[in-house]
């Protein structure tokens, strides 16, 4: 067995598309209403954290108008607050004033020179909306039902402020209309206001906007009836619109179906189908959720109603996006986090370089994660995004020899563009393999699409001229024999190995050993350390050994396994793990959006989490610790180190002579996500 880690992916471009004719559906016009789209690709509306004070900023225009010049053929901008009780949070577009129009037709002006199509998403946020974004007045809903997403009781909307709120609606899509958007799009998914009038979780109302089905839906109803008088019968309205809800209790997809066809017969020229709400235990923008798992919720839709349906969530390249029009699931494909990675998506795809899209891996590190943490969102794999003006690429004054030492995601992002100024550069990797750690993320189930941002980036060097050397460890005194002007530094961090007793014992293993396959996983498996690295670690652990997942579909389907035996059969293997650590939490290092998903995992397969350890020795049966007062062993065949990693601190310090310049980055300056590599990696590049 070849045991190079990620061998099979390296320096090889995904391509299952192989001529133009393959993308027929992709690229043929579609129209929403009275509204003409040059393709079939949509920007969905997406949180980005740009605004000030509500307004369209400079830094946004040119986020979006990359996206237009990509050749996306519908841009979904927002979403926009109608109404002051319905923000989201900080760094939201507001809508709900006439000043706001000039900078909208600004961006507007920009979008529609490159050929794009525009809609403005109305937002309000009911019960989502947090009492210090709105000035801390408490949040209004359809009825008093906490929140368990903002911790807050939202009170009741009277009729008269629903009729405002309508109101406010409806003179949002007049705004909208007069600063050039070509559609609007109202929110009614995810948990925000519409749906939770349409949710009989939310919506407990004795009244004529609760109860039925045809009564919970009214106020969505009206408000398209209302945006449609006020803007005239020809201006398109979308209607975004959760598929199923995912919410014990909550609307089905059959409740679904006959709420998009209320809107249909209220106007709606499109519905936009999303996934379940904000509170869902169950993953939806997850990188471990399959590609277009929920495409079947369109296809169900689209069957019940005449108008356009768009679908969406992790479809992210062309060949799955061509397929589900063609197969007839949809109309039209929303993508967010996809033209985040690469707004020239579309122009690429149609041009026939797919190799040279830039790859969403559903992390979520530099676009949720963020805006989670109010910062604004960006994209690992793309850090450009949302920086257009600082990561701009000039060409080099003088063109200078550089050396970057390590092909990790760093490493190759800093050689990329310091050959695409015109710099000479040699990337030395003393591996036969190039994505550093990045290489061993991409093992465990659920984080395979993490290979693709290696093969992007390994591709992307390449092409701009970068020498990539194999399998040569450079070292000072060779690189200063070369004569270099620069040496880049991003050779990675070594395995922390904590100080106990017994840890040079030969079940020891570090998580990349196990996870290349070079180490056998015994049936007892104890891991020291429960950040991000040892919760994959332990997953994949947990799940060695079970069955494929079309093993047990022939299980089931056959009657020799109950279903939900062959689901677990599927799930996991029949290993006991442990993660085990000093610290108080499990998990810290993970993002919002992943974090809650990896702790679900763990607990379904079984893995035992425990916090607060103090470790006293390694034994040949395990690994024993003292735990609340009382000594326990931790039996184990195998215990696997998973720490954290550190940097060697007197890098630079050995490397001084080696040119006149020297920069260390990545996890060679301080252990970090794949993020603050690549983000490190595009900066001293544009530096140099």
């Amino acid at each position: 067995m070849d045991n190079r880690p990620g061998h099979q992916c390296q320096r090889r471009l995904c391509n299952r598309l192989n001529d133009m004719s393959a993308l027929k559906f992709l690229f043929r016009e579609g129209s929403i209403g009275s509204m003409t789209v040059r393709n079939r690709i949509v920007m969905a509306a997406m949180h980005l954290g740009y605004a000030e004070d509500g307004y369209v900023t400079e830094r946004m225009i040119r986020y979006y108008e990359e996206c237009a010049r990509g050749e996306t053929g519908l841009i979904v901008c927002g979403g926009f607050k109608v109404h002051r009780l319905g923000g989201g949070g900080m760094g939201f577009l507001s809508i709900d004033d006439d000043k706001y129009i000039p900078a909208m037709a600004a961006l507007n002006e920009r979008l529609h020179f490159h050929g794009a199509k525009t809609a403005a998403q109305l937002f309000h946020a009911g019960r989502y909306a947090f009492s210090f974004t709105i000035d801390g007045e408490q949040p209004v809903s359809s009825s008093a039902i906490p929140s368990r997403l903002t911790r807050e009781t939202p009170r009741e909307l009277s009729i008269p402020e629903i009729r405002e709120i309508e109101e406010a609606f409806v003179a949002a899509a007049i705004r909208a209309r007069a600063a050039g958007f070509d559609a609007v799009e109202i929110i009614g998914s995810t948990g925000y206001l519409i749906s939770q009038f349409l949710s009989p979780l939310s919506n407990q109302r004795r009244d004529s906007y609760g109860g039925s089905l045809q009564n919970r839906a009214r106020f969505g109803i009206e408000v398209i009836q209302a945006i449609k008088q006020g803007c005239g019968a020809d201006y398109p309205v979308i209607m975004r619109h959760s598929g199923t809800e995912l919410m014990e209790g909550g609307n089905s997809i059959m409740e679904s179906i006959e709420i998009a066809r209320l809107f249909e017969r209220a106007g709606a020229d499109a519905v936009s189908i999303q996934i379940g709400w904000h509170e869902s235990r169950t993953p939806t923008v997850a990188a471990s959720v399959p590609h277009g798992a929920f495409t079947f919720l369109a296809r169900k839709i689209r069957s019940s109603v005449a108008v356009p349906v768009m679908t969406c969530n992790r479809i992210t390249d062309p060949a799955l996006a061509e397929s589900i029009l063609e197969d007839g699931d949809a109309d039209f494909i929303a993508m967010a986090r996809a033209l985040n990675a690469d707004p020239h998506f579309s122009k690429k795809a149609r041009e026939g370089r797919f190799d040279e899209i830039i790859p969403c891996t559903g992390c979520n590190e530099g676009c949720l994660d963020r805006i989670f943490t109010g910062q604004p969102s960006t994209c690992m794999n793309n850090p450009v995004r949302g920086n257009e003006e600082e990561f701009s690429i000039t060409g080099a004054e003088r063109p200078k020899k550089i050396l970057v030492v390590g092909g990790g995601p760093g490493g190759l992002e800093a050689a990329r563009v310091l050959a695409e100024r015109g710099h000479r550069v040699t990337l030395y990797e003393k591996t036969g393999w190039l994505g550093g750690r990045l290489v061993y993320g991409s093992i465990p189930p659920g984080r395979e699409d993490l290979r693709k941002t290696i093969q992007y980036l390994a591709g992307a060097a390449e092409r701009a001229g970068v020498e990539i050397i194999l399998e040569t460890e450079m070292t000072p005194s060779l690189a200063k024999a070369q004569t270099p002007d620069a040496v880049v530094l991003a050779s990675g961090a070594r395995t922390r190995v904590p100080d106990i007793s017994g840890i040079d014992s030969t079940k020891v293993a570090a998580a990349e050993d196990v996870l290349a396959g070079r180490v056998p996983l015994g049936q007892n498996v104890v891991i020291i350390g429960a950040g991000g690295v040892a919760c994959e670690v332990g997953i994949y652990a947990a799940r060695k050994g079970a069955i494929s997942p079309e093993a047990a579909v022939f299980l089931a389907e056959h009657g020799v396994v109950p279903p939900g035996e062959a689901v677990e059969l599927a799930r996991r293997g029949s290993r006991q793990v442990t993660l085990v650590r000093r610290g108080s939490a499990v998990g810290e290092t993970l993002g919002r959006s992943t974090r809650w998903v990896i702790l679900q995992e763990l607990k379904k397969l079984g893995v035992r989490t425990i916090t607060g350890a103090h470790y006293l020795e390694l034994n040949d049966k395990g690994l024993l610790i003292q735990l609340d007062g009382r000594t326990e062993l931790l039996e184990a065949d195998t215990i696997i180190l998973a720490a954290g990693y550190e940097a060697d601190s007197k890098l630079a310090e050995r490397w001084r002579e080696a040119a006149p310049e020297i920069h260390v980055i990545g996890d060679a300056l301080a252990p970090a996500k794949g993020i603050d590599a690549i983000i490190e990696g595009a900066r001293v590049g544009r530096m140099l």
